[in-house]
């Protein structure tokens, strides 16, 4: 009955057995809980007391559990905050520029066939619904704010930034007045109140901006100075193949057989009778009580170390034992080693892709540790000790030193 230990968390309020837990002292024990599943005595056996940790290293860890806490409620906000942007600027959708959206981008001109196509050998290509506006249907404004409008043309273009396959169905007007309502209304509504309350400028803004796109950046050079150079010819993989041949095996393998049977007594009982030199397959016919074993008389081929359940045991025997017996689940299986196949080379093309894998991870490293030199010796960087060190005890300790 032993719960280990508990550590309180945002969510420990609304529980009961914690709330009781953490009112307790040692060696104390309980009135019943009640809970959802029943009702709960616990004793206290021992109460472990941390020093809590320093405020500001912990400041953005406590807001996170605080969203994470509050996350229905700061949800509710959210959009009750959005309702206000809407009257605020006086959202409006245009009805007449909603209905020649829909008809336009949904719309697939019948090519009548030819005497010159060839069904059987032609592959159609379906025309992009982008194309189907004309530029005079572009213009027309289909959401108005107090502050903009967004036009069919604008509309269009903030379609194209999600892919294909992740962008909405928009065959009716319900389903673009759904996509209206969460992605565009939400982008230009919080945009402009970025703008009229400089936002912008706010400094734990300014730092979350930086935090975003410092890593873009990293990505970005890190393609163009590394990724962007490493190239793998046909050659090259075969030479690294070549090089590496040992790497490459198909594992050994274990021709079986499988006896499978609920009680432990009478797994015991044909493993002993196996070992004395009763045929297997008589054993098999007598006791098997696992009826996708049937076909092959419990014969199950070839299988490798990684075969679940019986794998690992199996590959402790030698070609002609018996292993003991195997729970797996509520019935235990007992396996005969019928033959041993060892670990044979694989050919080129069985072995290219992880080659070629292996080969480019390697030259990424290369290229990388010679990109990071070349830093180096452009860069002049220079630590400073003693500022580290006080750093290090501001939020660590006192008991801090730096080692090299």
């Amino acid at each position: 009955g032993k719960k280990g230990v508990l550590k309180w968390g945002p969510r420990a309020s609304k529980n009961p057995v914690y709330v009781a837990a953490f009112s307790m002292k040692n060696d104390e024990i309980s009135s019943p809980i009640e809970t959802g599943d029943g009702y709960y005595i616990i004793k206290i056996i021992n109460v472990k007391k941390y020093p809590a940790s320093p405020f500001e290293p912990g400041k953005e860890k406590i807001k996170q559990s605080i969203y994470r806490l509050f996350s229905e409620d700061i949800k509710k906000g959210y959009y009750e905050y959005l309702d206000r942007l809407i009257k605020k600027y006086k959202f409006k959708i245009n009805e007449k520029a909603l209905e020649l959206f829909v008809e336009r981008f949904n719309f697939v001109e019948e090519k009548k066939p030819t005497s010159s196509d060839d069904s059987t050998n032609q592959i159609k290509k379906r025309p992009s619904p982008f194309d189907n506006f004309r530029e005079s249907d572009k213009k027309q404004s289909l959401i108005e704010f107090s502050f903009s409008e967004v036009t069919i043309n604008d509309f269009l273009e903030e379609l194209k930034k999600s892919s294909p396959r992740r962008r909405p169905k928009l065959k009716e007007k319900e389903q673009v007045r759904s996509f209206i309502d969460q992605g565009i209304v939400p982008k230009f509504l919080l945009e402009k109140e970025v703008e009229v309350k400089n936002i912008k400028n706010d400094d734990q803004v300014k730092r979350r901006i930086r935090a975003y796109r410092e890593p873009l950046m990293e990505n970005n050079i890190y393609k163009i100075q590394v990724t962007d150079r490493v190239t793998i010819t046909e050659e090259d993989i075969k030479n690294y193949y070549e090089e590496h041949k040992d790497d490459y095996k198909h594992p050994p393998m274990k021709e079986v057989q499988e006896i499978s049977v609920k009680d432990k007594t009478i797994a015991e009982t044909i493993v002993k009778k196996a070992r004395d030199g009763r045929n297997f397959t008589s054993l098999f016919n007598r006791y098997n009580e696992k009826k996708s074993l049937d076909k092959n008389k419990g014969k199950l081929g070839f299988i490798s170390k990684g075969r679940a359940g019986i794998g690992k045991p199996a590959f402790k025997v030698k070609a002609g034992e018996i292993t003991d017996p195997i729970k797996i689940g509520n019935s235990y299986s007992i396996v005969k080693v019928l033959s041993e196949k060892p670990a044979t080379p694989k050919t080129y093309e069985e072995a290219k892709k992880t080659a070629s894998a292996r080969l480019r991870r390697s030259l990424l490293k290369e290229r990388e540790k010679e990109w990071l030199n070349e830093l180096h010796n452009r860069i002049d960087v220079v630590v400073y000790e003693k500022n580290l060190e006080q750093a290090c005890k501001k939020y660590i300790g006192s008991d801090v030193i730096t080692v090299d």
